[in-house]
């Protein structure tokens, strides 16, 4: 399926108002160091790379843009997909818009 990017913490990988396409993942093999992934954090979906596998099948991430890793490793259980390509500034007016709502200026 299809998303935007909200941030810039895959910057310059991935921008934010980017859209993304992703591929469901279905066992814990198919993941495998440096892919991106999107899983969901409290009900937030993130945008991150795998930097380390551990041994109990749980994944360290981290922004390429951001300077400290996530702070909880990843359950499988929560990995929605795999970042297969994205398309530049596909969501960007949909992330615009977002953010003026969230300001509460809608005179744009």
């Amino acid at each position: 399926y299809m998303m935007g990017i909200g941030s810039g913490s895959m910057e310059p990988i991935i921008y934010k108002g980017d859209a993304i396409v992703l591929t469901k993942v279905n066992k814990d093999t198919e993941l495998e160091l440096e892919d991106i992934i999107a899983y969901e954090d409290e009900n937030e979906i993130i945008v991150h790379r795998i930097i380390q596998i551990n041994d109990d099948n749980t994944y360290v991430t981290k922004g390429d843009n951001n300077t400290t890793r996530d702070p909880l490793d990843v359950k499988h259980s929560t990995v929605k997909g795999k970042v297969l390509f994205r398309i530049p500034y596909l969501a960007y007016p949909s992330i615009w818009f977002s953010d003026m709502l969230e300001r509460g200026n809608t005179n744009a």
